[in-house]
C-alpha cells in the first residue's frame, strides 16, 4: 500500500484545502479500515474503478469495474465514522478548510450533504472527467 500527503503549493488552493492524500494498492486481497473524527473541516474522497455501501456509521469500498470514477462527499458527524477500503483502490482525499469546499461549488455545503456520506455529483461533465483522471494520477500534484 501507498499513501501519500501532500499540501496545496498553489497559495489560492491553500486559503481553501488544508491538504489532500492518496491511498494506493494493486492487491486483491488488500483490505484496510479507517476511524475517522469530524472536527472543522470538511472533507471529500475520489476512489477509481470503485463501488461503495453506505450505513448509518460507515462506508465501505470495494473494486468494481464498472465504475469508472466515484467521489462521495462527508457531512459533519458526531462520532467516529468507519471506513473500510477492499481490493485494489485508488484514493485521494481533499480535506478542506472550514467552509473551503464552498469556494468550489455552486450550492452551500450544508445543502448538498443530507446524509452522513453521499456521493458528490456536484462536478460533472467532460473537462471534470479529463482532471479527475490527471488528479488521480499519483505524480502529478497540485
Amino acid at each position: 500500500m501507498q499513501f501519500r500527503t501532500h499540501y496545496p503549493k498553489n497559495r489560492l488552493l491553500a486559503d481553501h484545502i488544508a491538504y489532500f492524500y492518496y491511498i494506493k494498492s494493486d492487491q486483491a486481497r488488500f483490505q484496510h479500515y479507517l476511524l475517522c473524527f469530524s472536527a472543522y473541516l470538511q472533507w471529500t474522497f475520489y476512489l477509481q474503478v470503485a463501488g461503495y455501501h453506505v450505513t448509518s456509521n460507515s462506508l465501505t469500498t470495494y473494486s468494481d469495474t464498472l465504475n469508472n470514477h466515484q467521489a462521495f462527499l462527508q457531512s459533519r458527524y458526531q462520532f467516529p465514522l468507519k471506513i473500510t477500503l477492499n481490493g485494489p483502490i485508488d484514493k485521494v482525499t481533499i480535506v478542506f478548510k472550514p467552509l473551503g469546499i464552498n469556494h468550489f461549488i455552486d450550492t452551500h455545503f450544508a445543502d448538498i450533504t443530507q446524509e452522513l456520506s453521499q456521493p458528490f455529483n456536484q462536478w460533472q461533465g467532460n473537462d471534470y472527467q479529463k482532471i479527475l483522471n490527471q488528479f488521480l494520477q499519483p505524480m502529478i500534484l497540485i
